[in-house]
């Protein structure tokens, strides 16, 4: 008879058989372990697959390491500090720390013990990781297709070239003017022609007084 393990979340129940559900839930942790660019934080670990934490792994200290960093990582995005422990440290005591640490924030514990967190993997540790991702808000933007970037590509190129052709239409109607100005410059001075004016051919006539005389006695 299979059992069914319910899970709570914010928006959302997810219901599975025993033995799925890990798997189920690790999609979601992964979507939004992609979400918050998990990748630019954990560049000296493996990249995280579909199943990873679902299932044991070929390292298992590694897979359990693996753990306690993410865990370290979503709860101090969450404003809790908590140092990972080491590969070096005593995996019995960094459990019953990482316990401990979850208890504060009011995560859920109903698995059991901090003994099944020690393995590192199956559905209490993603039960564990799929709480503290629900717990960070993420803001989902509109997809951009691909048709609608190179749509906005060849708008933004388009302007470019018209801006490029009227700056090219200002400088050629700017050149004639500049050319007249310099002409203007280097050439003198016109002179206004003045009207010339013509002189009157004119006879001076000297009359004498003898002459009146004369001409008094010829009348």
């Amino acid at each position: 008879c299979y059992r069914f393990a319910v899970y709570m979340a914010e928006d959302a129940v997810v219901t599975a058989l025993d033995g799925s559900a890990a798997f189920l839930m690790m999609d979601d942790i992964l979507e939004r372990l992609k979400m918050l660019d998990y990748e630019l934080a954990f560049r000296g670990f493996p990249r995280l697959t579909h199943t990873y934490f679902a299932m044991p792994a070929p390292n298992p200290n590694e897979q359990f390491h693996y753990f306690m960093a993410l865990c370290s990582w979503l709860m101090g995005l969450l404003g809790s500090a908590w140092q990972a422990p080491s590969q070096s440290d005593d995996p019995n005591l960094a459990a019953q720390s990482l316990h401990s640490q979850l208890q504060q924030v009011g995560a859920p514990l109903s698995f059991g013990g901090w003994q099944k967190l020690k393995q590192g993997h199956g559905e209490p540790c993603c039960v564990i990781l799929q709480w503290l991702l629900q717990q960070i808000p993420i803001e989902f933007k509109p997809a951009l297709h691909a048709e609608e970037a190179e749509y906005e590509d060849a708008a933004v190129a388009e302007d470019e070239a018209d801006g490029a052709h009227d700056m090219a239409d200002e400088a050629r109607k700017e050149q004639p003017d500049q050319a007249r100005a310099v002409h203007n410059k280097s050439s003198p001075p016109h002179r206004l022609a003045t009207p010339r004016t013509r002189r009157r051919n004119t006879t001076t006539v000297v009359v004498t007084r003898r002459d009146l005389r004369l001409a008094g006695r010829a009348s």
